[in-house]
């Protein structure tokens, strides 16, 4: 993908990018209060990252083929209703 397909699709970004830029650039050249270490929140950070690594990895050596892989051999049956309100989403009426 070239860089001017990515502009198009994404242009909607810049204006937020640039008032973080300016944020950043406004916080940095003046003092800025620094905030306590928040144990908590990089705990659970990380245990959600383990966490997701290690059912990914339980759920690779349980796959053995590509039609495995995929929509897991079949063995998952969804309903018409289900199939529609995941490609849609639910109605607003």
């Amino acid at each position: 993908m070239n860089w001017t397909k990515t502009l198009t699709r994404y242009w909607w970004c810049l204006p937020a990018a640039l008032v973080t830029h300016a944020a950043a650039a406004q916080a940095a050249t003046g003092a800025a209060d620094r905030q306590p270490l928040n144990l908590t929140a990089i705990s659970l950070f990380i245990l959600f990252v383990v966490s997701t690594l290690v059912i990914t990895w339980w759920a690779a050596q349980r796959t053995r083929s590509r039609g495995e892989f995929y929509a897991a051999a079949g063995r998952i049956t969804i309903s018409f209703f289900m199939q529609d309100l995941l490609a849609e989403g639910p109605s607003p009426g």
